[in-house]
């Protein structure tokens, strides 16, 4: 019990190893949304609870004599150190998830060259080595639109962050071999 009241270098670094994911996935969740409260929801489920936390530590360790204030300094700065790094994280995410959305893209129009006809569906067993996880637990989605001039427009599109949906409109000649620029819009 002393080692978890009187912390050392070990268990408060196992301690920040567990906090700062928490804290980001925490973020990630509040930034998803259309209505998005990121602000208020930070304040409500993040920032109250640390300062409950810094408040009992700081009671606990006058009253018992211990060291857990050491727990709750290093979950506000690790607080503070994710707040100022989440818009890294979540750029990093979007790029990625576009780049995946390159290549799903991609992969379907080489579907469409070789078959003569759009997929169905990104079931297809053709797309089975591309990944369809757009940002975590967010799918890509892909359907057929209309014909115009004889050739089927297909639409491809993904949640974002914020609520927004990034949309992309494919025929057989749009986008070929071209660097995707993501329409987002709510």
């Amino acid at each position: 019990m002393n080692t978890l009241t009187k912390p050392g270098t070990f268990l408060l670094v196992l301690f920040a190893l567990f906090t700062v994911p928490t804290i980001l996935y925490a973020f990630y969740r509040f930034s998803l949304p259309f209505f998005n409260f990121f602000t208020l929801y930070v304040f409500m489920y993040v920032v109250t609870p640390l300062i409950v936390f810094l408040i009992i530590t700081f009671y606990i360790d006058i009253k018992f004599k211990t060291k857990l204030k050491r727990f709750s300094i290093l979950a506000a700065a690790l607080f503070i150190c994710c707040l100022l790094i989440f818009p890294t994280v979540k750029a990093f995410i979007v790029k990625d998830t576009e780049f995946k959305g390159q290549k799903l893209v991609d992969a379907i129009q080489n579907y469409k060259e070789i078959n003569g006809f759009w997929p169905k569906s990104l079931d297809d067993p053709y797309f089975n080595n591309y990944s369809k996880t757009a940002i975590v637990q967010r799918a890509f989605y892909y359907r057929l639109d209309k014909s115009l001039a004889g050739d089927t427009s297909v639409i491809f599109y993904f949640y974002s962050f914020d609520g927004l949906e990034a949309r992309l409109r494919i025929n057989s000649t749009k986008f070929k071999g071209e660097k995707i620029i993501w329409n987002y819009s709510d």
